[in-house]
């Protein structure tokens, strides 16, 4: 079973290096579509990671596409990331869209367990779930999220908007949060045969954004895995 690994990104400079090689190993492909308004060197990291591995990741140009979100706070013209991300999805070759954002990086022992699960589920599951364990404070660990992150290839699986009252109450807000959905619609509406794996991956919202959607959510603890501003990426690949 051939795993694509599917990537939207836009000014994630600091992480989509750590991100890209952390799952390099466990996927057969990567796709992945560089926002032109990124105003970082989140592209030209990208292709110096190609340099290594140019039969394993390729970029695929297209127009930015927009839309009228349907965010009930955002009324203006914005950026189509679900037609955006759909258009990616055609361009790729495997059997399961993984779905992997920019400022998410998995370690080791985590990618590897979500990639043998994936390869060795029956052909009746058609969705995985894991969790994101989001850091939207430079200092403190916020929240798990289980999300659907790999669903098998099917004719009509695209992405479509979300509007939940969770996220930033912010206009000037450009990316929209998408999900997968079918014909039937958003999966986690009309749920396919899914597969909860006990497996998890590092997000890092804040170093690409000042607002997160959960600031109201924010646990207090402190856990091992908070990372100052200058922490070095490459700790996490011994």
């Amino acid at each position: 079973m051939r795993i694509s690994a599917l990537v939207l990104i836009k000014d994630e400079a600091v992480t989509i290096r750590y991100s890209l090689l952390s799952v390099i190993d466990y996927v057969d492909e990567i796709v992945v579509w560089v926002d032109p308004r990124s105003k970082d060197d989140t592209r030209k990291i990208v292709e110096e990671v190609i340099c290594n591995y140019p039969d394993k990741i390729c970029i695929i140009d297209f127009k930015r596409p927009m839309a009228r979100s349907i965010h009930q706070t955002i009324k203006n013209l914005r950026f189509n990331k679900p037609k955006a991300r759909t258009m990616l999805l055609k361009q790729q070759k495997g059997d399961v869209c993984f779905i992997l954002d920019g400022d998410e990086v998995y370690r080791k022992d985590m990618i590897e367990k979500i990639a043998n699960e994936i390869r060795n589920s029956p052909k009746e599951i058609e969705t995985w779930a894991w969790t994101s364990r989001y850091f939207s404070k430079k200092d403190t660990y916020d929240v798990d999220i289980i999300m659907t992150r790999a669903i098998r290839m099917r004719p009509d699986l695209h992405f479509v908007e979300v509007d939940l009252n969770v996220f930033p109450k912010d206009e000037n807000i450009d990316w929209i949060h998408d999900i997968p959905a079918t014909d039937k619609g958003p999966v986690h509406q009309n749920p396919l045969p899914h597969k909860i794996i006990d497996a998890w991956h590092f997000h890092f919202p804040f170093r690409s954004s000042p607002k997160y959607w959960h600031e109201d959510k924010i646990y207090s603890g402190l856990y091992p895995e908070v990372f100052p501003d200058n922490f070095d990426f490459k700790q996490l690949f011994p």
